[in-house]
């Protein structure tokens, strides 16, 4: 499901809105009266709506602003010349595009059956040597 159009606002009671209705939405995302908008989320904080509203308004911008600089960056860049610092910056941008821009999702309990910490099994707890 895409995400509903931006921008979002702080709605009424602990929400966070849009101003367009958007497929997908839940059910309701369209009691406008009562949230200010066409809901995106609810049940939280004044600080964290901010926080969701600030960030999610400003993502595009600021993910093109990054990818113009690492491109600037990296035109500059000599080949031959290894700054450290450079490095470092050039790496923490390419990770911060990519945080940005794919979809993660936390490790399950069942991922524990691959992961080599997990030698006894998914109750079992991480082996400890």
């Amino acid at each position: 499901m895409a995400p509903a159009s931006l921008p979002w606002r702080k709605g009424r009671a602990g929400s966070v809105v849009t101003d367009r209705p958007y497929k997908g939405g839940f059910t309701g995302s369209d009691d406008v009266a009562y949230y200010g908008g066409h809901l995106i989320c609810e049940s939280v904080s004044d600080e964290h709506a901010e926080f969701i509203v600030r960030a999610c308004n400003a993502h595009a911008d600021l993910l093109a602003a990054l990818s113009e600089c690492l491109s600037e960056l990296e035109r500059a860049t000599n080949k031959h010349d290894h700054n450290a610092y450079r490095e470092m910056a050039l790496s923490a941008a390419h990770a911060a595009i990519r945080a940005a821009t794919e979809v993660t999702r936390p490790p399950s309990p069942a991922d524990r059956f691959d992961d080599p910490k997990y030698p006894r099994g998914i109750d079992a707890g991480p082996e400890v040597v």
